[in-house]
């Protein structure tokens, strides 16, 4: 019997990257790449961010508030009783139901105590146009450390006195 002869197969120049050996080393140079570019972005994310972990400072923002609210009882210290045809909120209504039951323009007296508005970063009041909110000395409004915002919208002409 004669020996098969057999000739080697010799793979194109445009083909040797489909050795796995090759491949195999390319994942894991894409795979290395891939982690050192996350490290560097988080590495400038947190570079970038306050140490104390408040929120980015704006350079549009005011350095003071505009107005100095803590122990200025001309600014806290609100009508004793509620002006006329104004809406009575007690602290153990739900302010959002309550403005949410009455039409545009009405006027709420929120009585001296604490009124809690929810337990979700979310639960804001929603005023309509033209709602003024007025606190009675002592009325507190209280997000809970929950809350983003006590109120939320885009409304016009609504105004909020004497409220902590």
């Amino acid at each position: 019997m004669s020996p098969i002869e057999t000739t080697p197969t010799r793979r194109s120049r445009g083909q040797w990257w489909w050795n796995p050996r090759v491949l195999g080393l390319l994942a894991v140079g894409v795979l290395v790449a891939g982690y050192a570019g996350w490290l560097v972005m988080r590495a400038a994310r947190d570079e970038a961010a306050p140490a104390d972990g408040s929120a980015f400072a704006s350079s549009s923002a005011p350095a003071e508030p505009p107005a100095r609210i803590c122990g200025n009882a001309a600014a806290l210290d609100g009508p004793t009783r509620p002006p006329k045809d104004a809406v009575r909120v007690t602290t153990s209504q739900d302010l959002r139901r309550v403005t949410a039951q009455h039409p545009p323009g009405t006027t709420f007296w929120l009585a001296s105590g604490v009124h809690r508005i929810g337990t979700h970063r979310f639960n804001q009041v929603t005023p309509k146009a033209g709602d003024t909110y007025i606190g009675a000395p002592g009325a507190v409004l209280d997000g809970q450390h929950k809350n983003l915002y006590a109120f939320a919208g885009n409304v016009s002409g609504v105004t909020i006195e004497h409220l902590t």
